[in-house]
């Protein structure tokens, strides 16, 4: 369902996104970037409930989310004027000095909180203005003020504000009165505080973020930093789009292009494969759900030649956003994901540059391949005996048979592509050795086997060595394991 929901926003996006707004007039053309900028807002949000399905599911969570707080304040301001107008209101956002240019809080945590406190001055506000301004607090904290010209909050009101379903009984305007109850929680859960008075012209309400809450860390402002200084990276870059959707193509071509890219597209995955063989290109970015091959099957391909093109920088297009799915597309040989619908040129570029600057290694892939083999189960017997019971016990042991020839393999060319620090052979041993780990659950060596693939594509030659003696030994414990099992047979 939430691929499918995606799959869908993507084309509304998209559609949006190739309109030729010059052509539109100045209202038209206004409502159009409230639509365009309401719909990039519901992407946040399917995003944030991914994230908060994946998290009650127990699965890991990207955490270190960044705003380009000019770009974001000024598509809010875009969109809120398109409210305006339906209202015949006016919309006004005033910028203090000193904005940071970028902050640390997710978007779609930000979007609820000035959806939810502007919402409300816009129900309560029948003539006039709704102000927002923007400053720099004390202690650095980062405030926003929204101000209207309605009647204000009548004193039944402030004593319920923010409870549950708190709204006055006799209140004459259409509600939940949840709004101001989850800005209160939000903004709580990362040290806020909202404020609400009434003025001499209407309501003022105000929600502080403390230097805590939006400031990034020493390391993610590196990151930032070496992000901004390669903005340029994909001009003379050939990519290679396979993707089966029109709309999704024009739209990540149109964006590409203008980001300096040379572009061939392709439709479906086994055309993906034929330009592979047959053109040169600098990276390649595919979707997932493609006819005659999948993605996840051409980056497979694509990583087990033998030639220099196996090391292709490969980047997955998907709507699929739970940590399963990525986990899978990643394990694949995926050097990066990028989550469909893409709403946001800058963005886009940004992404694809650290990917393939490898800034993104950790977030991308060592996410997956984190080091967990401390706490780790060697072997999850859930998964070991559901191999059991679903082919039975005779093809089971013949299974656990091959299986040992395949890792006392495995084995041996890992430790002869560590002693001849062939990057390639530690690649393609890896990959096979993610699947066979995989298969039986043996928990422990499956995630070293990603740690070593991940370093050998990154070139980290010291953590390969590392890492290839940890595999090694957990394959000789895999085989002793197996053949114990097999004794049972």
């Amino acid at each position: 369902m939430s691929h499918d929901l995606r799959a869908a926003l993507a084309d509304v996006v998209g559609g949006l996104q190739l309109m030729d707004m010059t052509q539109l007039s100045g209202a038209n053309k206004e409502q159009m970037e409230r639509i365009l900028a309401s719909s990039e807002a519901l992407v946040s949000l399917m995003d944030e409930l991914s994230v908060n399905l994946q998290s009650h599911a127990g699965g890991e969570t990207e955490t270190i989310s960044f705003i380009d707080l000019p770009e974001f304040l000024e598509r809010t301001s875009k969109r809120w004027c398109g409210v305006a107008r339906q209202q015949n209101l006016s919309f006004e956002m005033v910028l203090g000095d000193g904005l940071p240019k970028y902050v640390a809080i997710p978007r779609a945590l930000l979007e609820r909180i000035l959806s939810n406190i502007l919402e409300n001055a816009f129900k309560y506000t029948t003539k006039g203005t709704v102000g927002m301004a923007v400053e720099m607090g004390k202690i650095d904290a980062l405030v926003f003020r929204v101000q209207d010209s309605g009647p204000g909050f009548s004193k039944e009101a402030m004593q319920t504000l923010f409870e549950f379903c708190g709204r006055p009984s006799k209140s004459a305007k259409p509600g939940t009165g949840i709004g101001l109850h989850s800005v209160k929680k939000l903004l709580k859960q990362i040290g806020g505080k909202i404020i609400i008075e009434n003025t001499a012209v209407g309501a003022r309400i105000t929600a502080r973020f403390p230097s805590t809450a939006w400031r990034p860390s020493q390391i993610s402002r590196e990151r930032l930093e070496m992000q901004n200084t390669s903005g340029h990276l994909l001009t003379g870059l050939h990519f290679l789009l396979a993707e089966d959707n029109k709309t999704s193509q024009l739209v990540a071509l149109n964006m590409l292009e203008r980001l300096g890219a040379k572009v061939t597209v392709v439709e479906n995955g086994q055309l993906a494969l034929n330009m592979i063989e047959n053109g040169k290109f600098d990276v390649i970015l595919l979707d997932i759900e493609m006819p005659e091959k999948t993605g996840i099957e051409v980056i497979e391909e694509v990583r087990a030649r033998d030639d220099e093109k196996s090391a292709l920088p490969m980047i997955a297009l998907t709507a699929f956003v739970l940590e399963e799915h990525r986990a899978r597309i990643m394990a694949a040989g995926a050097d990066g994901t990028i989550s469909k619908p893409v709403t946001n040129t800058r963005e886009l570029g940004r992404t694809i540059n650290q990917i393939l600057n490898g800034l993104t290694r950790f977030t991308e892939r060592e996410e997956i391949a984190r080091e967990r083999s401390a706490w780790l189960p060697f072997i999850d017997t859930h998964v070991f005996l559901g191999l059991k019971k679903s082919v039975g016990d005779t093809a089971f042991y013949a299974i656990l048979e091959k299986i040992v020839m395949d890792l006392s393999e495995l084995r041996q060319e890992i430790m002869a592509a560590n002693r001849e620090q062939d990057l390639l052979a530690v690649r393609r041993a890896s990959h096979v050795l993610i699947s066979l780990a995989g298969a039986v659950g043996a928990s422990r060596l499956l995630s070293n086997a990603q740690s070593l693939n991940v370093y050998a594509n990154d070139g980290n030659l010291e953590k390969v060595s590392a890492k290839g003696r940890a595999c090694t030994d957990d394959i000789a414990i895999l085989i002793d394991f197996v053949n114990e099992q097999g004794k049972q047979a």
